[in-house]
């Protein structure tokens, strides 16, 4: 985990909306304005649950050579019936990539199905984040404090780290049961580089803290509240309105498109001092 950066911006941003509807009856837009300010709570994901399909999925490197090694080495000091089961899973692992797929497909539900994550951006600014988590600024965003202070306790976020390769795991460990270590936190934040521009964080709570789903947020953590330029007027009410009950007393912002450039540009839609 050494490599990963851990000195988090001041503000995190979650961008979230939708026009589809719940079993409720309610927009996506709708459910999550109640969901983060309302109620003041963020959800966390399990892995599987990430839009990125290779997402908490490592690589599964086979050193043949080595691996005959620690095979013989086993079979002396643990016996034939273990050193023969772990060379017959060997072989199904090389026969093709779709055996080391659904391998490493497993390990990942059995390891980390309970794991809980959220995801976060360090940009306010971001056309794609926007478009693509804030239904194309027809939704909204919510800054959260990043760093601890005298007001109080901040997410816990640390950054994503992008790199071109997965995460190696060792796959005897893992068939003989030996390693259920750090490398999956390591997997956890680690994602492909293609993914860069969306500058995320993240929050992970282990299942022993409470794992996947709602969590409330720490008093005095929501610093901003953005609109979308395109949100409609129901729903831009309604984050006006449960804005302005948050006693966090965050600044209220829209963000909107430069009228000469293609940068995002922010106006106050209210004061709390008027």
């Amino acid at each position: 985990m050494g490599a990963l950066v851990t000195n988090s911006p001041p503000i995190l941003y979650k961008y979230r909306g939708g026009d589809q509807v719940t079993d409720d009856g309610m927009t996506f837009t709708e459910r999550d304005l109640r969901t983060l300010l309302a109620n003041r709570q963020l959800y966390l994901a399990t892995p599987a649950e990430l839009n990125d399909p290779f997402d908490c999925r490592p690589s599964l490197e086979i050193d043949r050579s080595r691996l005959d090694r620690e095979l013989q080495a086993i079979r002396a000091t643990e016996g034939d019936e273990l050193a023969d089961l772990l060379s017959g899973r060997l072989a199904l692992l090389e026969a093709s990539w779709h055996k080391r797929d659904a391998f490493l497909a497993e390990l990942v539900r059995e390891d980390l199905s309970e794991f809980g994550v959220i995801s976060l951006s360090s940009t306010r600014s971001s056309v794609p984040m926007w478009t693509h988590y804030a239904n194309g600024f027809k939704g909204f965003a919510v800054g959260y404090k990043a760093r601890d202070d005298e007001a109080g306790e901040a997410l816990g976020a640390i950054g994503v780290d992008y790199r071109p390769d997965r995460t190696p795991i060792d796959w005897l460990s893992q068939l003989s049961g030996n390693s259920k270590s750090d490398y999956w936190l390591s997997l956890l934040y680690r994602k492909s580089m293609q993914w860069q521009h969306e500058e995320e964080w993240r929050y992970v709570r282990l299942p022993t803290d409470g794992g996947a789903g709602l969590m409330d947020v720490p008093e005095n953590s929501i610093c901003q509240v953005i609109a979308g330029y395109q949100m409609d007027s129901f729903h831009r009410a309604m984050l006006l309105t449960l804005a302005g009950e948050l006693p966090d007393r965050p600044e209220v912002l829209e963000a909107y498109p430069c009228e000469r450039t293609f940068e995002i540009k922010f106006s106050r839609l209210f004061d709390w001092d008027e």
